[in-house]
C-alpha cells in the first residue's frame, strides 16, 4: 500500500456472520460483539440451513442485541464462500468485518481496525492478526501471523483469513453480482492486491478456535511450530490433490469476474485510489488470467504439441514468482496425463 495521506471518515459498521450448526461455540461469538468499545451498527447473517440450536440462539440474540441482526436462512444450502460472498451484498455498512461462527473476538477489535482504515485512506482491506486457542478457548501459544513467518511467509501477504478481515464497502461492491469463487476470503485479498489496497495491523484481535472440525485447516492454525518444509508440502499436496485442469479452470472463471468487477465499479475506486491504480489493477488481473489460459491450452493440447506449449508457456514467465515452482509441478503432471476430456486431452 503506497500514497497514504490525509484520513478519512468511517460511519456505519457492519458484521457479517456465515452460520451452519454453529451452536457449540456460537454463543461466545455473539457475546464478543456486545463487547466490543465501537459497538457495530447492524449484524447481517447469512445461514446454510442449519439443523441444531443456531437459530434459536441468533433469534435470542437479535431481541437483546442493541443494534439491528438481520437473519437469512439460505434455500438451499450456499457452502461457506458463496454463503458470505450474499451476506457481504446484503450488508450496509461503509466497513463490513467478515466473522466466522466459532471465534472470541477481543473488545477493541471493531474499534482498532477502524482507526486504522481512518488512518489509511488508500487501504481497503486491512487484515489483523489471530491468536489460536483450543476448543476451550485455552491459547495454545503462537498466532496465525507468527506461524506464517516461521515458515518463511510474510503475514502482511498471506493471512487472508476472512475472520481477520476489515474490508471497506467499495472493494465489496466488488462482489456484486456474486462471482465464480472458491474461496470469499482470498478473492477479496486478490483484488485487493491488484489495487494496492491491503493494509496489515500485526496485533491479534480475536482467539482463532480450533476444534477440530474447523472448514479451514492449514499449517498456519496448528499449534505445532511452522516450517518451511511443512508449508511446501501442504501447499504441494493441496495442488496436486485436484486435477490441474479443474483448479486452472476455476482460477480463469474468478479473475474473469474480477476484472469484470474492476471494470463495472471503476468509478467508485477510482475515487478514493485513482484511475490510474485501477487501470493497472485490471492489467495486473488480466495479466494472471491469460497465464493460467495459457496453461490450460497446454494441458488441452494434443500430447505431441504439449512440450512445444511448454516452453512457450515457460519463456512467457508462467511458472516465475513464488508460486511457480508448484505450477510447474502441477502442469508437468498434467502433461503425462492421458486421456481426452471435454475441450480436448485431459485428466
Amino acid at each position: 500500500m503506497s500514497g497514504e495521506a490525509g484520513s478519512r471518515p468511517l460511519g456505519r459498521l457492519s458484521i457479517a456472520l456465515a452460520t451452519y450448526n454453529g451452536a457449540r461455540h456460537l454463543g461466545e461469538q455473539l457475546d464478543s460483539y456486545l463487547a466490543q468499545t465501537r459497538q457495530p451498527d447492524e449484524l447481517v447473517v447469512g445461514d446454510d440451513g442449519s439443523t441444531d440450536g443456531t437459530l434459536d440462539l441468533l433469534r435470542a440474540f437479535a431481541a437483546r442485541a442493541p443494534f439491528p441482526v438481520r437473519v437469512t436462512v439460505n434455500q438451499p444450502n450456499l457452502g461457506p464462500a458463496r454463503n458470505f460472498a450474499a451476506t457481504i451484498a446484503r450488508c450496509s455498512g461503509d466497513v463490513v468485518f467478515l466473522s466466522d461462527q466459532d471465534d472470541i473476538w477481543l473488545p477493541e477489535k471493531l474499534e482498532t481496525m477502524v482507526r486504522f482504515l481512518a488512518a489509511h485512506p488508500r487501504c481497503l482491506l486491512a487484515t489483523h492478526d489471530a491468536a489460536l486457542v483450543d476448543a476451550a478457548g485455552v491459547p495454545l501459544g503462537p498466532t496465525l501471523g507468527r506461524q506464517i513467518e516461521r515458515a518463511g511467509g510474510l503475514a502482511g501477504r498471506d493471512l487472508i483469513a476472512g475472520c481477520c478481515m476489515a474490508v471497506d464497502a467499495r472493494l465489496a461492491a466488488l462482489m456484486q453480482p456474486m462471482p465464480r469463487l472458491r474461496e470469499h476470503d482470498s478473492w477479496l485479498a486478490i483484488a485487493a492486491e491488484a489495487l494496492d489496497a491491503r493494509g496489515h495491523l500485526a496485533a491479534p484481535l480475536i482467539r482463532y478456535r480450533r476444534h477440530g472440525s474447523n472448514v479451514s485447516q492449514s499449517y498456519m492454525s496448528d499449534h505445532r511450530p511452522a516450517t518451511a518444509w511443512r508449508r511446501f508440502r501442504e501447499r504441494a499436496e493441496r495442488a496436486l490433490d485436484e486435477p490441474v485442469l479443474v483448479s486452472l479452470d476455476a482460477g480463469a472463471a474468478a479473475r474473469e469476474d474480477l476484472v469484470a468487477a474492476l471494470q463495472r465499479q471503476c468509478a467508485g475506486l477510482a475515487g478514493v485510489l485513482g484511475q490510474a491504480a485501477v487501470s493497472l489493477a485490471i492489467a495486473r488481473v488480466s495479466a494472471r488470467l491469460a497465464t493460467d489460459q495459457r496453461r490450460a491450452a497446454l494441458i488441452r493440447a494434443p500430447l505431441a504439441q504439449r512440450p512445444r506449449r511448454w516452453l512457450e508457456a515457460a519463456k512467457a514467465g508462467d511458472y516465475s514468482g513464488s508460486d511457480g515452482l508448484l505450477s510447474l509441478l502441477r502442469d508437468l503432471r498434467g502433461m503425462l496425463a492421458g486421456g481426452a476430456g471435454p475441450g480436448g486431452a485431459g485428466q
